[in-house]
């Protein structure tokens, strides 16, 4: 986990939700949907953990290593989501009297808007894979931590959809339409994938809860 002045990770969760719910644009929706896909991540693991106990299966072992890398990798998407803002919003601060200011200012501009797009499409790219590395888990779970899976999936299917929907605000102000098109295809592509992998994982959950 990379610490920097300030991470959302070491506050109480009384305070990250007063500061969500306060007037102040971040933690916004980037970081608290990075957040909450972590937590959906965590319940996965103590799913894994729990039918751990039984037998240590070496498949399921590995299974669990992988998850876990790609939770701590989200770790850090989350207070990076909330750098990258707050670097646009100094961008806005910058001075534009003389023409060599309004330059600097809109390429400025122009770079803070990629960098807070990039980071919640990558995000979003990791938050599928944790689906990924989630089904293959399915068979060696024990039904009575089935239900955990289902709402650690939830989770994570909406946090990458609502991550995502960073990705279009920004692109909504972004004038390279060849840019717009590869983050839009990308996007697409992301969402198709996860819906698919959720799908498949809740069938199979609800199956065996016989839901």
């Amino acid at each position: 986990m990379h610490h920097h002045k300030t991470t959302l990770w070491t506050e109480s969760l009384a305070s990250f939700n007063e500061r969500i719910a306060s007037s102040s644009p971040t933690p916004g929706g980037g970081a608290v949907t990075v957040v909450a896909a972590v937590m959906g991540a965590s319940l996965i693991l103590m799913a894994i953990d729990v039918s751990l106990k039984k037998q240590e299966i070496p498949a399921l072992i590995q299974l669990r290593k992988q998850i876990k890398q790609q939770s701590d990798t989200l770790v850090a998407y989350a207070d990076r989501d909330v750098e990258v803002f707050e670097h646009y919003m100094k961008g806005l601060q910058l001075p534009k009297a003389t023409e060599g200011e309004k330059q600097y200012r809109k390429e400025y501009l122009r770079q803070a808007t990629l960098n807070a797009t990039d980071i919640p499409m990558a995000a979003a790219r990791e938050i599928s894979k944790i689906l990924k590395l989630s089904l293959p888990s399915l068979p060696l779970i024990k039904k009575s931590v089935m239900s955990d899976i289902g709402a650690g999936v939830y989770l994570i299917h909406a946090a990458l959809k609502g991550v995502l929907l960073n990705v279009d605000i920004n692109l909504a102000y972004m004038k390279d339409n060849i840019l717009v098109g590869t983050f839009k295809d990308e996007q697409r592509r992301v969402l198709t994938e996860a819906e698919t992998l959720a799908g498949e994982i809740l069938g199979r959950v609800s199956e065996m809860l016989g839901a």
